[in-house]
């Protein structure tokens, strides 16, 4: 785990008469390559070295007329509420695929925030970084215990999560000085979408799971109609009850053994492929306010495909029972003279 302090503040970003809204986060320049990533999305010029620097989105540049190398004026109010201004000298443009970052977003040094805000040397937010981010409940409860012990009045620390990581917020920006901790599922809408996504794809998955299962059930029908006959001739034969029982069950697993293999390597293969070249969301990204790479990445999971391809083994023998059980109840006779 590792501790990020930033500050966050709205402000206006001018060049001449030519002014943008904007917001802005102030770190530090090496965990926040960790935090933001915004090091990977430079288009032009170089990430934050030192202070007196920025790094803005390539459209806010364009609209304001500037490019690497230049000087823009921000503009804001401090912590005691006076109008604060400074230039800034732009060392990089950034193009993280999320328009609205890139017309309104900057990121500066984390000391530049502080003497430019007038926060006595404080920061506004605290992220502490997991690296498994399904320890961030758990992590959250123990600061909402142990940060009151050592003096911390708590209101709630906020605990924002990643793919590779898990964040722990304190935002002190509260008017009554106290910390707030949440963990990053209690935070914005992303946690309630990942919940909705999750209960969209398991209807998804068990109507898929009814439909293959009729549609085994209706071709292991089909095959002991039209194998009525030869089922007669063998229990004439002397083959009994649950020897019919079993061979229509075999052949039922034997199917689903097929199609679930086969499901699961095109699965798996589809996977990897996704998991190689990705899946490039830029055109469904337009209105989100965060850094987020436009383009995801499959994670091939071993677990599920083998778990998958059980399921598709049990629900084929399970559906298959019933037409084997009149296989095995059919008379002889009367299955003979059925078709002849």
């Amino acid at each position: 785990a590792f501790i990020a302090p930033r500050i966050a503040f709205g402000t206006l970003l001018s060049n001449g008469p030519k002014t943008i809204a904007a917001y802005g986060i102030a770190g530090d320049s090496t965990t926040e390559t960790e935090v933001l990533n915004m090091n990977r999305s430079i288009v032009q010029g170089r990430y934050l070295e030192k202070k007196g620097e920025i790094i803005l989105g390539e459209r806010a540049a364009a609209s304001l007329g500037l490019s690497v190398g230049d000087r823009i004026r921000i503009v804001t109010q401090g912590a005691d509420y006076s109008l604060r201004l400074r230039r800034f000298s732009i060392v990089g443009l950034f193009s993280t695929g999320v328009p609205q970052m890139d017309r309104s977003f900057f990121q500066i040094p984390l000391e530049d925030a502080q003497e430019f805000l007038r926060t006595g040397g404080g920061v506004q937010q605290i992220l502490v970084m997991l690296k498994d981010y399904t320890q961030a409940d758990r992590i959250s409860a123990i600061l909402k215990q142990e940060l009151p012990k050592s003096g911390f009045p708590i209101a709630g620390i906020s605990m924002a999560g990643g793919v590779k990581a898990d964040a722990a917020k304190a935002d002190t920006t509260n008017t009554d000085g106290a910390l707030q901790i949440q963990s990053w599922t209690e935070i914005g809408e992303y946690p309630r979408l990942i919940k909705l996504m999750e209960n969209i794809y398991f209807w998804i998955e068990l109507v898929i799971t009814f439909l293959g299962a009729f549609i085994i059930s209706n071709i292991m029908m089909m095959v002991v109609l039209e194998r009525k006959r030869e089922i007669g001739i063998l229990k004439a034969l002397g083959l009994n009850r649950r020897e019919t029982l079993r061979l229509f069950l075999a052949e039922g697993a034997l199917m689903g053994f097929i199609g679930s293999g086969v499901g699961a390597f095109l699965g798996f293969l589809l996977c990897w492929l996704f998991s190689v070249y990705g899946i490039d969301f830029t055109s469904a990204m337009g209105s989100l306010t965060f850094p987020v790479d436009p383009v995801f990445y499959a994670v091939v999971n071993p677990a599920g495909i083998i778990a998958m391809f059980i399921l598709g083994l049990l629900v084929s023998m399970v559906v298959s029972y019933l037409p084997s059980r009149r296989a095995a109840l059919l008379d002889p006779v009367e299955a003979i003279k059925a078709v002849a």
